[in-house]
């Protein structure tokens, strides 16, 4: 049994050498194409970061654009809700104003107002029925 391991270590010593003997024989031709295959590893690597900084420059640009809109379009909300509550008060003041001057309130309706109005109503009528018959009838005696 001891002599398996003795071959499979000479096997192995004879095996290292071979490699080794083969890698010092292509590491001298490895070692001047060595030199060129860096550059070209090197060049490709500045060739790609350049292009990534330019898409991080292109990103950047796109985040500044839409920073910019974005506060654009909060001022222009801002604008409209300035502009709804100054409508909003001035539609209160009015609404207001519109109570007071036909007397609507806690009361609700002024007695001599509703009168003023039912009076004004009935005069109205009277007066756009006389000019409506008087119209039909200057029409009418015209075509005779």
């Amino acid at each position: 049994m001891t002599q398996i391991p003795l071959l499979i270590g000479h096997f192995d010593d004879r095996r290292r050498h071979s490699i080794s003997t083969n890698n010092h024989h292509h590491h001298h031709h490895v070692k001047l194409k060595g030199r060129s295959v860096e550059d070209t590893y090197e060049s490709q690597n500045d060739q790609r970061l350049d292009e990534l900084h330019s898409k991080i420059r292109t990103l950047r640009g796109i985040t500044t654009d839409i920073n910019d809109d974005v506060e654009r379009q909060n001022l222009m909300l801002d604008d409209t809700g300035n502009s709804f509550s100054s409508f909003g008060d001035t539609l209160a003041q009015t609404s207001q104003r519109a109570r007071q001057a036909f007397g609507l309130g806690n009361g609700g309706l002024k007695t001599g107002r509703v009168a003023v109005i039912v009076v004004c109503f009935l005069l109205g009528v009277y007066v756009s029925s006389k000019v409506f018959w008087w119209w039909r009838g200057s029409g009418t005696a015209q075509l005779a």
